[in-house]
């Protein structure tokens, strides 16, 4: 009687424990395998945890060729203005929106009835945006400024004064001399541009410079670069410093978006999945990054985690 009390006294002290006689003992729980970072190839500037949280993504339109700022920050509000698809067309050319908010889930077409094809560029107080269009039914490019003010859009090359050249005759911004007047660069022949002063209140257009040579990179996105150290520094494709200059938004070989501290000595990795990167641009804050890829923009704020 003693024997069998005892024995049931192990089974349960056996049972309490988790052991059961007969059948294996359970397993240890197991700790969460840790993701190792990605190596750097620049011993000065080793990689860290991300610290960037995503806020929202938005859709932009899909393009193979460069066509200028596809997305632009407003130069003192926290406010971006990107091409996004109109109506069932993704491609090449779409409308203005502008997207704002601290969640930057909402955003507002600019303006309607316009094929927009890129080259986004703010006047120096932000009250204006110009950017370059499809005129239709003539299929020909000119460049278009709207008033945030007074909600008014303007062809600044009407009729004849935007065809420098048979065909389409690219354009493009070069930059805002002042409010009222902009300077924009145009194809005017086979592997031939010239550069244009356009006054908005006179509509006077007047040739800046002589004619030089098809400019290939005339219409890459807008990027502030920095002279730097090559040698200490990672190989960057497209490197975009932050206006405070404390930040480096840049691609690498791989297609993948990276972020270097320049005064941490450190650089993190973005999550932009499989995404093939095209454009960054910083907000006027240096902490709200931009990133358009394949599919989409991210916007990204790169100081919410340490």
């Amino acid at each position: 009687m003693r024997r069998a009390l005892f024995a049931l006294l192990v089974f349960f002290l056996l049972t309490a424990c988790g052991l059961v006689p007969g059948l294996p003992a359970p397993a240890a729980p197991q700790e969460p395998t840790a993701t190792p970072l990605p190596t750097s190839v620049a011993p000065e500037f080793p990689t860290i945890p991300d610290r960037s949280c995503l806020l929202a993504t938005l859709e932009p339109i899909r393009t193979n060729q460069q066509q200028g700022n596809l997305m632009v920050w407003h130069p003192e509000e926290m406010t971006l203005a990107y091409v996004a698809p109109k109506g069932r067309s993704i491609w090449f050319t779409g409308e203005i929106l502008l997207s704002s908010g601290s969640d930057y889930k909402t955003s507002t077409v600019l303006f309607e009835n316009t094929s927009v094809f890129g080259d986004l560029t703010w006047s120096p107080s932000g009250k204006q945006l110009a950017f370059v269009a499809l005129r239709q039914p003539e299929n020909v490019y000119t460049v278009m400024v709207t008033n945030l003010e007074t909600q008014q859009t303007v062809d600044i090359l009407p009729g004849e004064q935007a065809t420098l050249t048979s065909g389409s005759g690219s354009k493009g911004i070069v930059e805002w001399l002042s409010e009222n007047q902009i300077r924009i660069i145009a194809s005017c022949g086979a592997d031939c541009d010239v550069m244009l002063d356009v006054n908005l209140s006179s509509g006077q257009v007047v040739p800046y410079g002589e004619t030089m040579r098809h400019q290939a990179d005339r219409l890459s996105p807008t990027r502030k670069t920095l002279s730097y150290d090559e040698k200490t520094y990672p190989p960057m494709l497209s490197p975009n410093w932050s206006p405070d200059g404390k930040k480096v938004a840049y691609f690498d070989d791989l297609d993948q978006a990276w972020v270097l501290l320049t005064q941490e000595k450190a650089q993190f990795l973005l999550d932009i999945g499989l995404q093939t990167p095209y454009e960054s641009q910083w907000a006027s804050d240096s902490r709200i990054l931009a990133l358009r890829t394949d599919d989409f923009i991210f916007l990204f704020d790169t100081e919410c985690r340490r």
